[in-house]
């Protein structure tokens, strides 16, 4: 079965703000964000939402180890248009606009609980460094 943009798009936002969040999205100091999906098997693969600054709009790329690399592009409005070349490209650049919002939302309220329990947070590190998993 091939899976199209929009369908790949709207998977990945349904599964970030669905009730069980079951994406859950990390980040680099800066930059983009990033889920890892089937680590340590031979189907590992990371999905990457962020931006590009010419032209300026969302993309999400897609890497697998020693496999090629895709991406998805938010759709660019018509020229010296406000209006999108269809109604799909409008849908998916709405949907995308919502998925980066959903990931920062989640990733500022996870920042926000680890600075109110630093301290369990660190002890958590710590324990796992020396212990593994105990």
């Amino acid at each position: 079965m091939a899976y199209g943009p929009h369908y790949v798009v709207r998977w990945l936002l349904q599964n970030t703000e669905g009730p069980d969040q079951s994406i859950t999205w990390q980040r680099y100091e800066y930059g983009r964000y990033f889920a890892d999906f089937h680590t340590g098997t031979d189907h590992q693969l990371r999905v990457a939402v962020g931006s590009t600054l010419r032209p300026p709009r969302i993309d999400i790329k897609f890497t697998s180890p020693g496999r090629s690399t895709g991406s998805i592009y938010e759709p660019l409005r018509a020229l010296f248009s406000s209006k999108y070349e269809s109604e799909d490209d409008a849908q998916l650049s709405k949907d995308m606009k919502r998925l980066i919002a959903v990931i920062s939302d989640q990733h500022a309220k996870k920042q926000l609980w680890e600075m109110e329990n630093e301290e369990e947070c660190q002890q958590s590190m710590f324990r796992m460094l020396i212990d593994g998993d105990k």
